[in-house]
């Protein structure tokens, strides 16, 4: 068995201690183990992790993943976590590791699979309530990672299925989203006190329900100001710290959405001004924003008006619960939005103001009176 500790630069130019060994073979795929261990700070440090490494190879802890008994966290960094970061957005993939890793796997992170009763894995929702707002989302996240297990065989079935999550009683927030009398206000106070710039996206956003990095990512080719449209093609994102123009989140994002007179009109006004700009080749992005920076505008029109507080994802739920109330289809609402199914729009986005509710009781009087 070769062992040899090497030494490299990082990028930073700093000096690090690193080391691989074969820990022997995996019979399924006729491949080496390999074991591979860096950003040691010295010699020595290397030297007791190889040490370490060593020592659970002589005790047979470096069999083939097919051949071992794994643990909760083996498996999810070993097994789930590599084949999950190619399957969601970065974004997506930063809300759950930081989840997992502070509450899931302190938890049961040295748990065997095969050793998760439904009680274990009923105590550990218990803690989340006791502990965290976001206790629903965490244990759907554990749920995730064990239905992968149960889908590759390491386990028979998932036993957070039979667990209960307790009623919690929990404070009245404000909602993340606006009536249309609560809007209308809040656009006048925009328009009012807003730059230009910063109002034509509120308005865009209201209208159309756009996710807000949908709206960052528009260049001026994807508005048709004469037929009252945008195509959204591409979003902007944030990726390895730095924000990018990528795809949409889903394949049914790529949609064309009609506009108000009114968003029209604004974004027209908009577009004059931004003229100057196009002299220095700067016509790529209508809105050359970080979502940070919407937020921060959102707010402080929000104060102005007198109004709850709603992020600027907070339009897209005001945005499909209004379309509701002006009683667009099922079709339609899950279209301008952008979602593969209906039921996302509902489960999600639709809320259900004193408009619709209106509209409901005066559709079922005019039913009934038939």
């Amino acid at each position: 068995m070769t062992q040899q500790i090497k030494r490299y630069k990082t990028p930073g130019g700093k000096t690090r201690y690193k080391f691989s060994l074969s820990a022997g073979q995996d019979h399924a795929t006729g491949k080496s183990i390999m074991i591979r261990r860096q950003g040691f700070k010295s010699k020595q440090e290397a030297q007791r992790a190889l040490s370490d490494v060593l020592k659970a190879i002589a005790n047979d802890e470096y069999r083939p993943l097919s051949e071992r008994r794994l643990t909760f966290r083996q498996f999810y960094e070993q097994v789930f976590l590599p084949q999950y970061k190619r399957e969601v957005r970065e974004s997506t993939l930063r809300t759950f590791t930081v989840a997992v890793g502070k509450r899931i796997l302190p938890l049961l992170g040295d748990v065997y699979l095969d050793k998760l009763e439904p009680l274990r894995c009923q105590q550990a929702v218990n803690k989340w309530v006791a502990e965290s707002k976001s206790y629903k989302q965490t244990k759907t996240y554990a749920s995730i990672i064990v239905d992968r297990a149960v889908k590759m065989g390491v386990i028979e079935d998932n036993p957070f299925k039979k667990v209960t999550l307790p009623r919690k009683k929990e404070s009245k927030k404000p909602t993340n989203f606006y009536t249309k009398a609560e809007l209308e206000k809040f656009l006048a106070t925009a328009e009012k006190e807003e730059p230009l710039k910063y109002y034509a996206l509120m308005c865009l956003l209201a209208d159309t329900g756009m996710r807000d990095g949908e709206a960052l990512a528009l260049t001026w080719s994807d508005v048709d100001l004469a037929k009252g449209c945008v195509s959204i093609t591409k979003s902007l994102a944030r990726v390895q710290g730095k924000f990018i123009i990528g795809d949409t989140k889903t394949p049914a994002a790529h949609r064309v959405i009609y506009l108000l007179p009114k968003t029209v009109q604004v974004l027209t006004d908009y577009h004059e001004q931004q003229v100057e700009y196009f002299a220095k080749g700067d016509q790529d992005r209508l809105f050359p924003f970080v979502p940070s920076t919407v937020e921060t505008h959102v707010k402080q029109v929000a104060k102005s008006a007198g109004l709850h507080k709603i992020t600027p994802h907070g339009f897209r739920h005001t945005s499909s619960s209004l379309q509701v109330a002006a009683g667009l289809t099922p079709a339609q609402i899950k279209d301008r939005l952008g979602h593969e199914s209906f039921q996302t729009t509902m489960n999600i986005y639709v809320h259900t103001g004193d408009e619709a509710q209106a509209a409901a009781a005066k559709a079922l009087g005019k039913y009934f009176n038939k």
